[in-house]
């Protein structure tokens, strides 16, 4: 033993307690998942490009992101939007976009604003969410983060993205997309990618 250094003694117990502290941390760290989606590339060579999208979470919130090829910066013209079916189950949500998901959820990005809005079947509209996402838009990718609890925390969802450019907002909030110019991922008809927590 080093002269001057004092010997510790630690019991059984003592290392038990320890072991079990160093787990629950470990189990209190959220899990991440993740998974990426790759769409078609230049459908149309006027619009912005969807190239591929990831999505993760962590229990706690679920993040998107978007990579646009052709568009480096978010113009006032540009559009982005999330349809969710989370519970997959077409009856339960809108019918009427584009794709034919039940969408429960919709996030939209535009005008430099970002909303998450909830299908309300009953009284057949959509309503903004108390808890709004947050989002970033820097060199072409899009991120989007959304607390899982405002989407009721889904274990297993189907979803599309869409961008457009184009767009234009009238004064009383209309979005007028006569000239707009359209990319769905995935591609329109091969219906939404799904996800599972």
């Amino acid at each position: 033993m080093l002269r001057g250094v004092p010997r510790i003694v630690v019991s059984a117990g003592v290392l038990v307690s320890i072991a079990a502290v160093i787990a629950s941390v470990g189990a209190a760290t959220p899990r991440l998942h993740s998974a990426l989606y790759r769409d078609a590339r230049d459908e149309d060579p006027g619009a912005p490009d969807i190239t591929r999208v990831a999505v993760s979470d962590d229990r706690r919130n679920v993040t998107f992101r978007v990579w646009v090829a052709n568009r480096p910066d978010a113009t006032n013209d540009m559009g982005l939007q999330i349809v969710i079916d989370s519970d997959r189950r077409q009856a339960t949500g809108n019918q009427m976009l584009v794709y034919s998901l039940g969408a429960d959820y919709l996030v939209q990005m535009l005008g430099g604003t970002a909303r998450l809005l909830r299908w309300a079947g009953a009284s057949n509209r959509w309503l903004v969410t108390p808890l709004q996402p947050s989002w970033s838009y820097i060199s072409g990718r899009a991120t989007i983060r959304l607390r899982a609890s405002a989407l009721r925390n889904p274990s297993d969802f189907s979803f599309e993205v869409s961008v457009a450019s184009g767009l234009i907002v009238d004064g009383d909030g209309t979005i007028d997309i006569t000239t707009a110019q359209f990319d769905f991922a995935p591609d329109a008809g091969h219906g939404g990618w799904r996800y599972r927590a």
